[in-house]
This record gives structure tokens, sequence and C-alpha cells, in this order.
């Protein structure tokens, strides 16, 4: 994780969610995170619910996202798969290519048809 605030609520969703994949614990990273912030209310909001929301309901996304995905999650790499989480828990109805993909998987300049 980024040493410095970061001005991006997806961002920081995804470095918290990063250490958090390293054995972080949640509360601590995302405490610690929104503390050197310089997000406004609305985006630690925003943050606290991508990260919560992932973490709380991971199973079911990784159900959805392994009926869409060529090969067995474990096999993808953790960057991508946490991508894709942070993806589906963003806006989980929208499904299409124009559809702020490009700013999430921005985040590591990744192409956005995957």
């Amino acid at each position: 994780m980024a040493s410095t605030p970061t001005d991006s609520p997806r961002r920081a969703a995804y470095e918290i969610l990063q250490r958090v994949d390293a054995g972080a614990f949640a509360d601590v990273v995302l405490d610690t995170v929104l503390s050197r912030s310089k997000l406004d209310l609305r985006d630690r909001r925003l943050v606290t619910e991508l990260v919560y929301g992932i973490l709380r309901l991971m199973g079911r996304i990784d159900f959805a996202l392994a009926q869409f995905c060529d090969r067995p999650l474990h096999r993808l790499q953790p960057e991508v798969l946490r991508l894709l989480r942070l993806r589906v828990e963003h806006r989980p109805h929208e499904v299409g290519p124009d559809d702020g993909n490009e700013e999430v998987f921005g985040l590591h300049g990744l192409e956005t048809h995957i």
C-alpha cells in the first residue's frame, strides 16, 4: 500500500483490500487509510462500503464471477481478482463495457474488456 494519502475512493478500497489479503485486519487498515486520506465524508463512506461489502459478500461475488470467467478464480492473479471483486461490488447491476469499468480497472492500467 502506498504510504501517501490517496484522493481516490476506489484506489483506497483497493489498497485496503490488498493489505487485508496479506493478513491485516480490515478495520485497522481502513481506519489508518481514511485518517491519512484527503477524502471527503461521502468518499470515506464509499470506501467503507466497498471494503466491508466485498468482505461481507465475497462468497457471492466470487460465485457470480466464476460464472463468467474462463478459468477458476484461484488461477487468476490476485490483483485481477481484487479488481474484479471491486468492480462487482461497486456497481453490481451494470455489466456492459461502458459502465464504469475504465475507472476501476484503470487502477492498474488493465484493459477494460478483460
